[in-house]
C-alpha cells in the first residue's frame, strides 16, 4: 500500500553505502521510522528532501507496519538551520524534545505537528530568542501530551495559587507546589516563574514569536522544564 504525506526530517541514519533509515515527523501518523534505499541518487531526487529539519513530501509503501521510501520532494529547506554549527545545534535541540514527547501516536498528532514546525519556522526565520522559542515549544507540547505543569494551582492540594508569593516548582510532584507545607521537592520560585508560563500557554501557536523572556528568567525556565521533560518522559 502506498501513501503519500508531507512532513519534517528529524533525523537520518544512514548505513551501507546509499541506504539510511530516517525519522520523520508528519501530520498523519506522528513520528515514524523509513527506510530509504538509494539515497544519493539524483534521479530519484531525494537527497536534498532527505536532509535533516527540511519540509518534504514523501510518497512510501506500507507493508505490516514498515515504510519504505518510494520518492521525495523537497517543498522547504529552512536554509538558516544549516548555515552554523549553533544553528544545528539549536534545531537538533528541538527535535529530541519532539521526538522525546510525541514518540506514541495520538489523536492529536495533527496539532503536535502544526506546534513543532510552526516552532521550527519561527527559528529559521524570525528574529526571536531560539531559547525563549524552545521554552515555548515545550510548554505547548507538554500540553498537547496531556502532561502539563500546573501553573495555577498547587499539584498537590490543588489550592490556587495566583495569589501566593511563595512557592516551588517540583518536575516529580508535576509542577506548582504552595508553601503549606505540600512538599519539599524542586526549587523555590518567583511569582513571575509561573506567570511567565500561564501567559506562553495562554498564547496562540502562531503568536509564539512574541515570547520575550528576560535572561534571568529564560535560564531558570529552561532549566525546570528541561529537568521536567527529563523526569516525565524519560523514565
Amino acid at each position: 500500500m502506498e501513501k503519500t504525506l508531507r512532513g519534517v526530517t528529524l533525523r537520518k541514519n544512514e548505513y551501507r553505502d546509499n541506504t539510511a533509515i530516517v525519522t520523520l515527523f508528519t501530520p498523519d501518523f506522528g513520528i515514524i521510522s523509513v527506510t530509504a534505499y538509494g539515497i544519493h541518487s539524483t534521479k530519484k531526487g531525494v537527497a536534498s528532501a532527505l536532509q535533516t529539519f527540511t519540509y518534504s513530501e514523501f510518497t512510501l509503501s506500507e507493508r505490516n507496519g514498515k515504510y519504505t521510501l518510494k520518492s521525495a520532494e523537497l517543498i522547504e529547506s529552512f536554509d538558516r538551520l544549516s548555515s552554523s554549527y549553533d544553528e544545528l545545534c539549536r534545531a537538533a535541540k528541538l527535535s529530541r524534545a519532539a521526538m522525546t514527547i510525541f514518540s506514541e501516536p495520538s489523536d492529536n498528532m495533527g496539532d503536535a505537528f502544526e506546534l513543532f514546525y510552526t516552532v521550527l519556522s519561527f527559528t529559521a526565520y524570525s528574529d526571536s530568542d531560539p531559547e525563549d522559542l524552545y521554552i515555548a515549544f515545550l510548554l505547548h507540547a507538554f500540553s498537547l501530551s496531556g502532561q502539563c505543569p500546573a501553573v495555577t494551582h498547587c499539584s498537590v492540594c490543588e489550592r490556587e495559587l495566583l495569589s501566593d508569593r511563595h512557592m516551588r516548582f517540583s518536575p516529580e510532584d508535576g509542577g506548582a507546589v504552595c508553601s503549606a507545607g505540600c512538599s519539599t521537592k524542586g526549587v523555590h520560585v518567583a511569582p513571575v516563574f509561573l506567570e511567565a508560563m500561564r501567559r506562553i500557554l495562554s498564547l496562540p501557536v502562531g503568536e509564539l514569536d512574541k515570547v520575550k523572556l528576560p535572561k534571568e528568567l529564560q535560564k531558570s525556565l529552561s532549566v525546570e522544564l528541561d529537568y521536567y521533560l527529563r523526569f516525565w518522559y524519560l523514565k
